[in-house]
């Protein structure tokens, strides 16, 4: 076992590759390692106190091998490790490294990258972005047991496991190697591991890493290729080129990029924030010089690591008019565990991890059994769904029929019918409708009598028991709908004055005043005698507006023909053509006008007098 851990996924032993078999079942139960160094008596133990030791895992981000003191204090002051502990604390299930990094994509910063070692600012940097992520989180699953079974059974595990058979172990041995290193969605079996190690001997795998954080920059172009003096550890790289950066972007103890702060609260002028544009727009520079003069390397690259948490340090490898790495490209991947601060000696520790095989002893049978029993608990709490599905769908439907049943005697106006009909099948007289979604206006009997405007209806219901103080969906009383119809509104205060005021509480119904049939008759008399005096005074008052109008139009014509022809004048009558006409008349009418024309002078005479 020793030679196991001194060698690499390159440099495995030929008797070992020879004994070992796939078990892809391993990949749901054995979680991701953190680090490297596994002893061979490695015992599963929960993380309580990152100072204890034999505590070799963390339950709750599922991760093994954590018998380094360093590592527990690491893993436990990492941002993963806080946040699925708050997602245990809400009562949801862990997510993944990936998950983690994917979910810190949608901020628009990373989390990480304070400018002290000893990651005291760090922490206190980061509380709001992880709150934020944690928040988002919550909408990953609406179902917590569903998302936990598929995360189970469904996503590959990063490391892919071999039994390895050999008669000296008294428990079973799993070696672990992880999927980053071979082809993309590719079935890793014996033959392809032992190919593998066939052609690296023949052309060393040349990797590249990035990784970039908190104004953090840190590259490196490896390969596996041994050198002539033996370095201290196989798994030690041969580093072709390296490059580390440090820009400051990030607002000590409070996160977060300046950029991202202006996006969200707007331009901030001071000379730090100055300081800190200045410094992303010239760390983008240095990357973008970086990858330039590096070209030649990256083409040669078998495969190249990449991890920039946030959106903005994204989009300085991706999103640009000519990105710098082709997103597409099938060389990509993101590191398979928990990652530091962008340092050179961070990226030594990532390429130890990803080539350094694990190595676990795992209890087959008792895994078998508690999937079996967990199988048997997700089928018990999926029957007892089920049931409740069944149980929810027949009520409804019943609710339904029963529905259709009582509005269909309502509107044919049969209110004793739909009586009898809830006697029978001990429903009461305010029955919801059903789908209330559909029956949001006319949610009861008396909703429904009072949109229909049947009064008739509305006094019955009334008596028989309907409650007035019953809400629709919209929280509306039957007596609030009835605004629009005055006849309706007056059945509720004579129901009020008649049944009484200890019945119901007509104030919360909204019911107005109480009043009996003979004093609404008697306001109705009032109502009407007075609409029938405003009635004939309007009609009054309309005939004399039509009489000064007609008499403002004619004067207005007159003024008008006299404007355009002149006033108009008598021209008198011919004396001539008088007594012509008298001639005409016969001596009885003659002698009547001349009486009438003395008289008309003797009256002259004597109003003059």
């Amino acid at each position: 076992m020793q030679d196991i851990q001194k060698s690499t996924v390159f440099t495995l032993p030929d008797d070992l590759l020879e004994s070992i078999e796939l078990k892809p079942d391993l990949s749901s139960h054995i979680s991701t390692p953190e680090a490297s160094e596994v002893t061979e008596n490695a015992r599963e133990s929960r993380i309580t106190d990152p100072t204890q030791k034999n505590i070799l895992s963390c339950t709750v981000c599922g991760i093994n091998d954590l018998s380094d003191l360093e590592n527990r204090k690491q893993h436990v002051k990492s941002d993963w490790h806080r946040f699925n502990a708050k997602r245990t604390g809400a009562v949801l299930p862990s997510v993944s490294l990936d998950e983690f990094e994917q979910i810190l994509d949608n901020l628009t910063e990373s989390i990480s990258g304070s400018e002290s070692d000893d990651g005291s600012d760090k922490e206190e940097a980061s509380k709001g972005q992880l709150e934020k992520a944690f928040q988002n989180s919550l909408r990953i699953s609406e179902n917590p047991q569903q998302e936990n079974e598929e995360s189970t059974n469904h996503k590959k595990s990063p490391i892919v496991w071999f039994k390895i058979k050999h008669q000296d172990l008294l428990s079973p041995l799993f070696l672990g190697i992880y999927r980053h290193l071979f082809p993309l969605d590719s079935v890793i079996t014996k033959d392809q591991l032992l190919e593998y190690q066939t052609g690296n001997q023949k052309k060393p795998l040349q990797i590249a890493m990035f990784m970039l954080g908190g104004g953090h920059f840190a590259a490196m172009v490896a390969t596996n290729e041994v050198s002539g003096k033996p370095p201290q550890s196989s798994a030690t790289p041969k580093v072709v080129a390296q490059k580390t950066i440090h820009r400051y972007t990030t607002r000590r103890k409070q996160g977060g990029s300046q950029g991202a702060a202006d996006n969200s609260k707007g331009g901030i002028h001071s000379a730090g924030s100055s300081l800190r544009r200045y410094n992303e727009l010239a760390l983008i520079r240095d990357i973008q010089q970086l990858f330039n003069d590096w070209k030649y390397l990256l083409d040669k690259c078998d495969l190249i690591f990449i991890r920039a948490i946030g959106a903005s340090n994204r989009s300085i490898f991706f999103s640009q008019t000519d990105p710098l790495v082709d997103p597409k490209d099938t060389r990509l991947r993101t590191f398979p565990f928990t990652t530091k601060r962008a340092t050179h000696s961070e990226l030594l520790r990532c390429y130890k991890e990803l080539v350094t095989p694990k190595v676990s002893n795992i209890d087959t049978q008792s895994l078998d059994t508690q999937q079996q029993e967990l199988r048997k608990e997700n089928e018990a709490k999926k029957g007892a769904e089920r049931e409740l599905r069944e149980k929810q769908e027949n009520e409804r439907k019943l609710l339904t029929k029963h529905t259709d049943a009582l509005l269909a005697s309502l509107k044919a106006n049969k209110l004793e019918e739909a009586l009898k009909y809830l006697q029978t099948n001990a429903l009461s007289i305010n029955f919801r409708f059903h789908p209330l979604n559909v029956h949001t206006h006319t949610s009861s009997p008396l909703h429904y009598a009072v949109a229909q405007g049947n009064t008739k209806l509305v006094a019955r219901l009334l008596r028989e028991g309907a409650d007035p103080t019953v809400q629709n969906g919209n929280s509306k009383t039957p007596y609030e709908i009835s605004s629009s119809n005055r006849e309706v509104r007056d059945e509720f205060s004579i129901a009020r004055y008649e049944l009484g005021e200890e019945t119901y509480d007509w104030e919360m119904a909204k019911v107005g005043s109480a009043k009996s049939r003979d004093q609404i008759e008697k306001l109705k008399q009032k109502a009407k005698a007075r609409s029938e005096s405003q009635k004939e005074e309007r009609e009054q008052q309309e005939a004399q507006r039509r009489q000064e109008a007609i008499k403002k139009i004619k004067e207005q014509e007159k003024k008008d023909y006299d404007a355009n022809n002149g006033k108009g004048y008598s021209l008198g009558i011919n004396p001539l053509r008088k007594q012509d006409d008298l001639k005409s008349l016969s001596p009885e009418m003659r002698q009547r006008i001349e009486r009438e024309k003395r008289a008309t002078a003797a009256m002259k005479r004597l109003q003059k007098q």
